[in-house]
């Protein structure tokens, strides 16, 4: 899935959940200047990375697979 793509879903998922960028840099223990450029989709996830925003909003399987795995998912 391409980096732009997955970065304006989590974005959308940080403005719907109403979190701080910040707090979610935290717990993927990153600075938030690296979490703007992998939500910019200059950088790509990790793949711990991608479980632990899958933890961190307490995503369902639905939910986290069409984030991160479905071209068409809104």
């Amino acid at each position: 899935m391409e980096p732009k793509i997955i970065g304006h879903r989590i974005r959308k998922l940080i403005e719907n959940e109403k979190v701080e960028k910040r707090d979610l840099a935290q717990a993927l223990s990153i600075s938030e200047e690296e979490l703007e450029r992998k939500l910019e989709g200059e950088e790509e996830f990790y793949l711990s990375q991608i479980m632990q925003i899958k933890e961190f909003f307490h995503l369902n399987l639905e939910t986290f697979a069409g984030i991160f795995f479905e071209p068409n998912f809104k």
